[in-house]
């Protein structure tokens, strides 16, 4: 996944074929499709993402700065969750 800036949007992309979901800092984010989208993977693997933004401008840094900690703490869960399974099945043997 990649972070990508455009003159008036900044969009979430797989690919770039792939767009998770467009934000215009001049209307409201809802960041519903990109939820959406690691609901999705069911904390089954970690997400990755670069961030391609060069020189971004305050509005854009905070909403890049908002999404990094929503990937980061989803892939911190995703650890919890394989360490908890981890264990369980370990107590199980």
């Amino acid at each position: 996944m990649e972070i990508t800036l455009s003159r008036s949007s900044i969009a979430l992309r797989l690919s770039e074929k792939e767009l998770i979901e467009e934000y215009k800092l001049d209307e409201s984010i809802t960041l519903s499709k990109f939820i959406g989208f690691l609901l999705s993977h069911n904390l089954e693997e970690k997400v990755d993402f670069i961030n391609t933004v060069n020189d971004p401008n305050e509005p854009e840094k905070e909403l890049i700065n908002l999404i990094t900690s929503l990937i980061e703490d989803y892939n911190k869960k995703v650890i919890e969750l394989t360490d908890f399974i981890s264990l369980q099945k370990k107590a199980i043997i």
